[in-house]
């Protein structure tokens, strides 16, 4: 069923041909909008069907008449709930259950006298024949989560107060909680106090507590058992958490992008910082700076959905900032809006037209990378060698020339990257080659990868809109800068384009879609002819009668249309192990796919066929933990701020200033075995920090003993007490007569004073060993200078020195210092 214009259409055959329902269900809107004396008319304005059950769909209108269907629209009932509906969700396994939510007329701005103003909250168990009031004041709410058997347990935010008008969330407001009811809205109990905004997905629940109203800062609360307990999220960084997007928590950990405001610096608008947990969702590291968003919280951030660890994001360069003098020109990164010159457009020209106009950004600093690893390595996008005229790229001689690819924020100008479950390894994009992303229509065409990202070819030239359908063996694009009547498609990946005409007269295409599964050879796409005429049309590749795909079991032999693949990084990571041998996320996954060069078809029920085994752990099968990053493109973690992060109990420093703190931690979802251990690294103990217990030890050792030198140093400067204490310890063997070492044979017999000057005198005996210069010609003169002192030897050997005598030190290169490492703060 599709929706136009007020107007409802059904297809019983995949889209071909379509039948307007709408007046029979309007005539029955009507007829119940007269006994319920709501004369005015009925006009279809949404339409939502249950992501669990297709055949079950919810319609609404424009006035107090709701219908449901669970046939897919053979038979509707009508919902027995008068007032209009904000938000309707259904039950994760129960079709007859649902939440509906509805304000109050009294917050419709030509209603204000009729009462008071609220958003209220109801649940039906049948379908909506009937429905029981759960709470009112109500922010926002959702079912409990599966994978915790809280499906039934019913979630939700509220105002305390229960009087007056219930305000809209636009600012974050202490007056609002977070709680569940299991018992229908009987007994409510509060788990987040101050909770405003939560999500429940795949076994966590995070919730935004305020944490400063004044300064409109919060804090994400995380549970991972059902809400028994919440712990505060554990970020890197103290600077303010605006708002948070959960981008992805699918794969045993947690992906998030935190809006740290303008307040963190103006080089934070218009981005976020990427970071991902770990198993608990609670300690967070930096995976990637910079990340571009827009004002609706529209991240340039997608997972390639037929793979698992791979994404692809944009970042707005962090090196740029200084380069480019970022921070004292605040409108040239300001990126969340597209600047149009339209004053050379033809009046009948379209929006979609009008979009693509010239005046783009000079510069964007803004490229795209991606990560294997679910964020914990980035890398920069292989550019194609050639285009796909054959032409290698111009200007892409130096190292920094990249492929770029358009996200979800600037969809309206730019399809964004792409993928689908179904479309083994294939990923789409619009974009250009070279140092950073293009806003410039004339740079920017059309990119495929058929190996999850590793290798890229410049598909066709020009900006297209696509679809992956029949398990990615069929790839549909059509132009969306210009009206056009033809479609173009490829069996085989992008290797070649065919094209046909949908049309006798030019379409300015929206958009292609298929099956939610991408399984089939059907699809539709829709678009404007002229003014504001729609045009629906049907595309089914069935009818090319291409043979079935064989061999299903013989993969890699030459009658077989099928071959085996592993995904891999492409050797970006310079550690053994990690990418030639195809592991990523601790295993090696075996596909059996269709060769690129049969162009045949699979069922639509076709599975790929999974191998999978463990291998040996790697540095990449790890994340940093919190207080380490990494660069674009390595693969070791360097502390960054680590003494700011870490509590003064998990800091323990040694005699020697350092301490010792874990850089890396298992990658969630991550199944290597062995290999690999990561042990402690050494980081510098911050100035404010305590010794450890053993090192405070030492210190006192250190203190006595120069406390202890320092005494006889002082003593030393006076005889009586240098007298004193000179022979300290000897009283008991002042009865032994010594004997002065020499040939002279003079008798030691003096006692205390008289011992130590003898002592001193001992220098100037003629026996005693002389100090002198070590030079030939002193040596050659010892025996021929009689009556000498040990001062003349000196002075003579000084005056008739040699030259010295080259060393074989002197002969040594001199090491040069290392270069200097990329530091940490230039990623930030």
């Amino acid at each position: 069923m599709i929706m136009h214009v007020g107007r409802l259409y059904r297809s019983e055959n995949s889209g071909d041909s379509w039948k307007d329902i709408s007046d029979s269900i309007l005539a029955a809107a009507h007829k119940y909008a007269e006994s319920t004396h709501h004369i005015d008319s009925a006009s279809i304005d949404g339409l939502m069907a249950n992501p669990n059950d297709k055949s079950s769909v919810l319609i609404s209108t424009n006035k107090l008449v709701h219908f449901m269907t669970d046939d897919s629209g053979v038979n509707w009932r009508i919902l027995q709930h008068q007032d209009t509906i904000h938000t309707y969700i259904f039950h994760p396994t129960k079709g007859k259950w649902g939440l509906l939510s509805s304000w109050t007329d009294a917050c419709d701005s030509s209603k204000r006298n009729t009462g008071v103003c609220k958003h209220m909250l109801y649940l039906t168990k049948d379908g909506g024949k009937t429905f029981q009031l759960v709470s009112s004041y109500v922010v926002q709410f959702s079912w409990g989560d599966k994978k915790q058997k809280q499906e039934d347990r019913i979630y939700f935010s509220h105002f305390r107060s229960k009087s007056g008008h219930q305000q809209r969330l636009t600012l974050w407001n202490t007056g609002v909680d977070f709680v569940y009811t299991d018992d229908e809205g009987s007994s409510l109990h509060t788990i987040v106090q101050h909770g405003n905004k939560f999500l429940v997905s795949n076994g966590y629940i995070f919730v935004a507590k305020v944490k400063d109203a004044e300064e409109q800062t919060v804090t994400l609360e995380v549970s991972s058992d059902g809400g028994q307990r919440f712990k505060t999220a554990r970020l890197p960084v103290d600077i303010g958490e605006k708002s948070y997007t959960i981008l992805d928590t699918s794969e045993g950990g947690v992906m998030i992008q935190v809006n740290h405001g303008d307040d963190a610096g103006p080089y934070h608008a218009g981005v976020g910082h990427i970071y991902i947990s770990d198993e608990a969702g609670v300690g967070y590291s930096l995976s990637l700076a910079y990340n571009l968003r827009n004002s609706n919280g529209d991240c340039e951030f997608d997972k390639i959905h037929s793979l698992e660890g791979i994404y692809i994001a944009n970042q707005r360069d962090p090196y740029a900032r200084e380069e480019r003098h970022y921070l004292n020109h605040k409108s040239e990164y300001e990126l969340d809006e597209y600047e149009y010159d339209d004053d050379d457009e033809e009046a009948d020209q379209t929006a979609v037209g009008k979009r693509h106009g010239k005046s783009g950004r000079e510069a964007s600093f803004i490229r795209t990378v991606i990560t294997f690893t679910k964020g914990a390595i980035w890398d920069y996008l292989d550019a194609p060698k050639v285009d796909s005229l054959g032409k290698p790229y111009i200007g892409c001689e130096s190292k920094r020339c990249y492929l770029h690819l358009h996200g979800l924020s600037n969809y309206h100008n730019f399809p964004p990257f792409y993928s689908s479950e179904n479309g083994l390894g294939l990923i789409m994009g619009t974009g250009n080659v070279g140092e950073y992303l293009s806003y410039e229509e004339e740079d920017i065409n059309t990119f495929l990868s058929r190996d999850g990202g590793k290798t890229w070819i410049e598909a066709h030239k020009g900006i297209y809109i696509y679809e992956i359908a029949a398990h990615g063996d069929l790839v549909v694009m059509a132009d969306m800068t210009k009206r056009s009547k033809q479609v173009v498609f490829s069996w085989n990946e992008g290797q070649s384009w065919y094209d046909f005409d949908v049309s006798d007269q030019g379409i300015m295409v929206e958009n292609i879609i298929t099956d939610p599964s991408s399984s089939t050879t059907k699809l539709m796409m829709y678009g404007t002819r002229g003014g504001h005429s729609a045009g629906l049309f049907h595309l089914d590749f069935t009818s090319l009668n291409q043979p079935s795909c064989k061999g299903l079991w013989a993969a890699d032999t030459s009658s077989s249309d099928f071959e085996t693949w592993s995904p891999s990084a492409g050797g970006r990571f310079t550690v053994s192990g990690s990418s030639s041998d195809g592991c990523l996320m601790g295993k090696q996954t075996v596909y059996t796919r269709r060769k690129q060069t049969s162009e045949c078809f699979n069922s639509e029920q076709f599975q790929h066929p999974v191998e999978k085994r463990n291998c040996e752990c790697t540095r990449a099968d790890f994340e940093c933990e919190i207080g380490f990053i990494r660069v674009i493109g390595d693969v070791d973690c360097q502390p960054y701020d680590v003494d700011k992060v870490l509590t003064p109990d998990e800091i323990d420093c040694t005699s020697s200033g350092v301490f010792f703190a874990n850089a890396y931690r298992k990658i969630p979802g991550d199944s290597c075995v062995a290999g690999f251990v990561p042990t402690k690294v050494q980081v510098p103990c911050p100035s404010h920090s305590r010794f450890s217990g053993g090192a405070s030890l030492v210190l006192v050792l250190v203190v006595l003993v120069f406390l202890f030198t320092a005494a006889l140093s002082y003593i030393d400067r006076f005889p009586k007490l240098r007298s004193m204490f000179g022979n300290l310890g000897f009283e008991s063997l002042n009865y032994i007569r010594y004997s002065t070492i020499g040939t002279a044979g003079k008798k030691a017999h003096q006692e205390g004073d008289d011992f130590i000057q003898a002592a001193e005198m001992d220098d100037m005996d003629q026996d005693a060993p002389k100090l002198m210069t070590y030079t030939a010609t002193s040596l050659s003169k010892r025996n021929t200078t009689s009556g000498s002192s040990p001062n003349d030897l000196l002075e003579l050997g000084q005056q008739q020195a040699a030259p010295p005598r080259p060393r074989a030190a002197d002969n040594v290169p001199k090491l040069q210092p290392p270069s200097a490492p990329k530091k940490p703060d230039d990623v930030l």
